[in-house]
């Protein structure tokens, strides 16, 4: 089955579209070859490093992946364009996308991990193990950001499969990039507020130059200079001042920008459930991104690639969260839902970046050198809570889906979505996204043409309980 796409006028969404993710799939397909310009030497030179090489090698393959994943939006933005007919992707090799995705997860994966773990955990790697680890590095990253998105996404309504991959690219551009300058300014301001600060303390200033003059000049070890910075770090002001940024700052800004792709749907009488799928999907690229920076370390890498599925789980499920309030405030004034959704995405976020880090910082080897029983103690406890609070992310992804899905079938209409990022003109027609002849399609990179959705798919079953029209509870 095909779906169509032609229009009689030009469409500059789809322009822009294509034009934005282009440079975008060129910046990345160049950094990836400078940063194996820069490994080569590592791999067929001469004083081979397995730590040095690692870095290198894991994020180029991460960046090379990202670029990939740019081009279906590319190329159905260009067909819209072409008025080419868009094919449909939902039954690879006559399976339903969910039985692939299924079958990756529970077979594919362990072995993947398995061999990947293997090989980060030899000490004098080969020059052809580096050959494979980034090529394990990508798909034990992406195989478990793609059973979140089925679990979060499969059967619900998202439109056109420009509109789905322009959703999934903007998580993957655009949030990352306007998240990181956005911390780095929240950063500078704290920095200046410290800079201030310490110019009301003298002795405070002058103690701190003396160990940078130190430092820099060779006049201490790094060890000594950790002894010598270590006690001013774990000062509460100091400790107060850094989990706030994390636990805070970083969830108020990633939950507002994480679901780019349902901001840039603004405008198109976008459902709730619409907005749920396309912010987990916005959530996804953005989650996708960040996992295959964050593992991207021979040191810690196979139990890094654990923690960042549960990563995954976290930000497809607040952004799908936040979509789904978008758009309920959107077509159906309830801002006050968009209000409660979002603190409840801030808390989730912020609860695991607490816990997370705090689990993290204490358990090393140093924190008994430095910090008391009484804080290195509850290090565990607190890594327990992020595999609660994971378990608990993940229940919520899953019932989510089935509250939606839920609601559909109580309005007579069935399983809507092939499971994958693409969806069939019988799901554009049944969702009223416009006739066949006329789907939906991207953006700047989502933005889709203009359309009526039905008033049951609006007033559909929310992903969190709901109390009354004006208020929303969360599902934690």
């Amino acid at each position: 089955m095909q779906t169509t796409s032609s229009k009689s006028s030009f469409h500059w969404p789809s322009l822009l579209q294509a034009s934005l993710t282009g440079v975008a799939a060129l910046l990345a397909f160049g950094l990836t070859g400078l940063l194996l310009i820069g490994v080569a030497p590592q791999l067929f030179g001469s004083g081979f490093s397995p730590v040095v090489a690692a870095s290198s090698t894991l994020m180029a393959a991460g960046v090379a992946f990202a670029g990939v994943l740019t081009l279906p939006s590319i190329g159905f933005a260009v067909m819209r364009l072409m008025g080419k007919p868009i094919p449909d992707f939902g039954r690879p090799l006559g399976l339903p996308v969910r039985t692939w995705v299924i079958g990756l997860s529970i077979v594919a994966l362990p072995s993947l991990w398995a061999v990947g773990a293997a090989i980060a955990s030899i000490d004098a790697l080969s020059r052809a193990a580096w050959l494979l680890l980034p090529v394990l590095h990508v798909f034990v990253i992406g195989i478990p950001v793609l059973l979140m998105i089925q679990l979060g996404r499969g059967g619900l309504p998202g439109g056109s499969p420009q509109r789905a991959w322009g959703a999934f690219t903007s998580g993957l551009i655009i949030a990352p990039a306007a998240i990181i300058i956005l911390e780095i300014l929240v950063a500078a301001v704290m920095i200046v507020a410290a800079i201030i600060y310490l110019a009301t303390q003298p002795e405070l200033l002058e103690q701190l130059q003396r160990f940078s003059f130190d430092y820099r000049y060779g006049a201490i070890s790094p060890e000594e200079a950790l002894d010598r910075v270590m006690p001013y770090l774990v000062k509460p002001a100091v400790a107060f001042s850094g989990l706030l940024y994390i636990a805070v700052f970083v969830p108020l800004i990633e939950e507002v920008l994480k679901p780019i792709g349902v901001w840039l749907l603004i405008g198109r009488k976008l459902t709730p459930i619409e907005g749920f799928a396309a912010g987990a999907l916005s959530g996804a690229g953005y989650a996708l991104v960040e996992n295959l920076g964050a593992s991207a370390n021979l040191e810690g890498w196979a139990a890094l690639v654990v923690v960042r599925a549960g990563t995954a789980a976290l930000h497809i499920y607040t952004a799908g969260l936040m979509g789904w309030a978008l758009a309920s405030a959107w077509g159906q004034r309830r801002y006050i839902r968009l209000g409660v959704a979002y603190l409840l995405a801030v808390t989730i976020h912020g609860l695991w970046n607490a816990l997370s880090i705090f689990g993290g910082v204490v358990t090393l080897p140093l924190a008994d050198q430095y910090l008391p029983p009484a804080v290195t103690s509850r290090g565990l406890p607190a890594l327990g809570g992020v595999v609660v609070l994971a378990i608990a992310i993940f229940v919520l992804l899953i019932w989510s889906n089935f509250a939606l899905r839920r609601s559909l079938r109580l309005e007579g209409i069935d399983d809507l979505s092939s499971g994958g990022l693409s969806t069939t003109a019988s799901i554009t027609d049944i969702a009223s996204f416009g006739s066949p002849e006329e789907p939906l399609a991207g953006a700047t990179l989502p933005v889709e043409t203009e359309s009526t959705a039905p008033e049951t798919s609006a007033d559909a079953e929310p992903p969190v309980s709901t109390g009354d029209d004006a208020a929303a509870q969360g599902g934690a």
